[in-house]
């Protein structure tokens, strides 16, 4: 679904209330009947079917056909619209721009704040398998249900980045300034750069490989492993300065796979040096 902020403006507080109960219901149960959301966001059966109706017309939730009675599904729709709804009222977003980067766990946008210009990533988890996911990711563990959906393990993982970069920028390490994290959003800094994969040539290749292997020392000095440090999560601004980012894989020296996943990050750093610039190492 192609995100609108200008939809959010056309959304009443009836529109958001009724929302904000489906998505709490919906922890409980995927399907929802109309009753419950009534009951909970204490609007009329009648006006709260209408306005679901409304909502799933404009694909932020979808409606069910029961045996008895129709119920609506939360889905990543709304989930955006919520959170931009709360990135508005607190952390002053304006506007959403162009998207910048679609990936199989993410969407990223250029967005207006009152700050200027900053980045809004939305977890999409679902586009791989949920193998993947349960395999790469620590997130079940954390969930408060049994069998959690994709929007709460996206959420998850929005938090998990959002702690791991605020506690990055605070040792000084060269990543986007964190600004705000609401459900399976966060918003950050806006970098000025270019994603290392999408560099052909540079002047001195063999500095950046030095500032590079630096970072991934200062990871472990701090007891972490990033892992996934690659061409493709690592930025080079106008100064041929490093900026690193994607943080929801990262995990404690403490880990298991921590060593294997640290000698992966200095051997995909490596190869990739060697393929791309001809560096012999």
């Amino acid at each position: 679904m192609k995100l609108n902020a200008e939809q959010v403006r056309y959304l009443t507080e009836d529109d958001f209330r009724v929302l904000k109960m489906l998505e709490t219901a919906s922890k409980r149960q995927e399907i929802v009947p109309v009753k419950t959301v009534a009951a909970m966001a204490k609007i009329r059966p009648g006006q709260t079917n209408k306005i679901l109706t409304g909502l799933s017309v404009m694909n932020l939730v979808s409606r069910h056909q029961g045996c008895t009675e129709d119920g609506f599904k939360f889905g990543y729709g709304a989930a955006d619209y919520l959170a931009l709804h709360t990135l508005s009222r607190k952390h002053g977003l304006v506007g959403v721009g162009r998207q910048i980067g679609v990936g199989k766990e993410s969407d990223i946008y250029v967005v207006e704040t009152e700050g200027g210009p900053a980045v809004l990533k939305l977890y999409r988890l679902g586009r791989t398998s949920f193998r993947t996911v349960k395999t790469n990711r620590g997130y079940l563990k954390k969930s408060t249900r049994e069998t959690p959906s994709w929007i709460d393990l996206s959420t998850l993982a929005a938090e998990k980045e959002f702690a791991g970069m605020q506690l990055l920028h605070r040792e000084g390490f060269p990543v986007p300034r964190p600004l705000a994290q609401n459900r399976h959003s966060v918003l950050m800094e806006l970098i000025d750069g270019t994603l290392l994969n999408n560099i052909a040539e540079i002047e001195s290749p063999e500095t950046l490989l030095e500032k590079l292997g630096a970072i991934l020392r200062k990871f472990e000095e701090n007891g972490l492993v990033h892992g996934d440090f690659n061409e493709f999560n690592i930025l080079v601004d106008e100064n041929a300065e490093p900026v690193i980012i994607d943080f929801p894989q990262m995990i404690p020296l403490t880990h298991p796979e921590a060593r294997f996943q640290l000698e992966r990050d200095r051997n995909c750093l490596v190869s990739f040096f060697r393929r791309r610039f001809g560096l012999s190492l």
